[in-house]
């Protein structure tokens, strides 16, 4: 099996297929963190979050940070 390991130093959008990732959890902890590096490395995101208002308004609050990086994302909403 072929496996590669990524260091701190290199940046992930130059080994990351295909360039669109979906962050599921993206509302706060490690999914958060994971749409911030991924967005800052070039990819386009879609990110998910669970429908409770806190969770949104914390997700609307990750996709500001992400779009004034200059990052390009879509949300949807759905109840």
């Amino acid at each position: 099996m072929y496996q590669q390991t990524l260091t701190a130093s290199e940046p992930l959008a130059q080994n990351a297929r295909p360039r669109v990732a979906l962050v599921t959890g993206a509302s706060r902890g490690i999914g958060a963190a994971t749409a911030r590096r991924l967005a800052a490395d070039g990819l386009t995101l879609a990110i998910n979050s669970y429908p409770d208002e806190r969770m949104v308004e914390a997700a609307t609050g990750v996709m500001s940070d992400i779009q004034s990086n200059g990052a390009w994302l879509r949300s949807s909403r759905r109840m």
